[in-house]
């Protein structure tokens, strides 16, 4: 039977342990703090109601709408609206809008149903759009995100918003 050679382990000097261990801790404290910073904000409110209004030079769309968001003018164009099958009063909307935020804009691509439809260009009864933040101004500039709209703003009347609001690089947030 073999016995075990003990092995002589050098000690480390106590003010070296104590040094690696601020810098480990120092260094653990630094990366929970990035990876705990939340670029994104949620925000939500009530917007509108749309107004027709004369689209901008540059703003390719059918028709323009201008709403109210806190406080503030958005603009919306709408690019396409065609009959869903089998329906005879509900379309899918397309669209893409610009709306001020304070420090910048956000620009996004819209994709929505409208139900109980006068025509392709509404008014409608109901409509719930998605949002998509394709680029952003300003403080937005690299923004990302989703904004969900809902209600009959297609009607005249005020409609409801939600969504997430992401800055800086895609996939940190």
């Amino acid at each position: 039977m073999k016995h075990a050679t003990p092995v002589s382990v050098p000690r480390v000097n106590t003010r070296f342990r104590t040094k690696l261990a601020q810098v480990a801790l120092s260094g653990a404290v630094a990366f929970s703090g990035i990876a705990s910073a939340d670029p994104c904000q949620n925000i939500s409110g009530n917007f509108g109601p749309l107004q027709p209004t004369t689209c901008p030079t540059g703003f390719s769309a059918l028709v323009c709408f201008q709403s109210d968001f806190n406080g503030a003018t958005a603009l919306s164009g709408v690019t396409g609206a065609v009959l869903i099958p089998g329906q005879t009063d509900s379309y899918l909307i397309t669209a893409h809008s610009t709306i001020p935020l304070p420090g910048g804009s956000v620009n996004t691509f819209d994709v929505g149903v409208g139900t109980d439809c006068a025509g392709p260009m509404g008014p409608c009864g109901s409509a719930n759009e998605v949002l998509t933040i394709t680029s952003g101004t300003g403080a937005y500039s690299q923004a990302y995100g989703t904004i969900f709209l809902s209600g009959q703003y297609l009607m005249g009347i005020p409609g409801a918003y939600q969504g997430r609001i992401c800055t800086g690089k895609k996939g940190r947030g």
